[in-house]
């Protein structure tokens, strides 16, 4: 109504996602795009399952945002999830997280194919790996290796009462050859206190998981 003349009056509203938290995103190199997936609005109680990209994230001013239309079979609203990109297979992988406010918490694995748009539309499906899975978590810790194919997972908040201080695998992550395995880990050594909210990096040269801080 920027003119005027509107039977709804005058209102601003906000190109691109809504306000969040919680959130999953990765960058794309093939097309120099941030996507982000899902979070949730905390002073609304709002959880979402949207997805948007944003093209030319590096060297360019003109930055638009795009709401993405998704088939297939689409995660819960969640926030505090994984939310992985393995350029490879150009595949999103999605673990748990909260799909209410705060709780509860899920364990499920979806998979989403041609996720930077490239090649076909992005499409939804869930995946149930092998062996005994972690349990109900969100705000965890999790890295991808792409040369193993592996998603690696710590901690976390079970979003009733318990924070988490194991360590898991999922072998075959991406679904493309085989289907994906959990394997919890027994590390040695100084085990980190159980938390949740931490920030952690992988670095593939030398095999290790780092991890900093966090709520406990």
């Amino acid at each position: 109504g920027a003119n005027g003349v509107s039977s709804f009056g005058e209102k601003w509203y906000l190109g691109g996602p809504a306000a969040r938290y919680g959130q999953s995103a990765f960058y794309d190199q093939v097309t120099n795009s941030l996507f982000v997936f899902a979070g949730q609005h905390s002073y609304l109680n709002i959880n979402y399952s949207d997805y948007w990209q944003e093209p030319g994230v590096i060297g360019s001013t003109n930055l638009t945002w795009t709401p993405i239309n998704l088939t297939g079979a689409k995660p819960a609203s969640r926030f505090g999830h994984t939310g992985l990109y393995d350029g490879n297979s150009n595949r999103m992988m999605v673990f748990g997280g909260a799909t209410g406010f705060p709780a509860p918490c899920v364990n499920d694995y979806y998979v989403m194919t041609q996720a930077n748009r490239q090649g076909g539309n992005p499409t939804w499906f869930a995946v149930s790996p092998t062996g005994s899975k972690p349990g109900v978590r969100t705000h965890h810790v999790s890295a991808y290796d792409g040369n193993t194919n592996t998603i690696m997972i710590f901690g976390g908040y079970d979003c009733t009462s318990v924070y988490y201080g194991d360590t898991w695998i999922l072998q075959n992550a991406n679904d493309v050859s085989s289907t994906p395995n959990w394997v919890q880990l027994q590390p040695t050594g100084a085990v980190p206190t159980a938390r949740e909210s931490a920030s952690a990096f992988y670095d593939p040269n030398t095999n290790s998981l780092i991890v900093y801080g966090g709520d406990a």
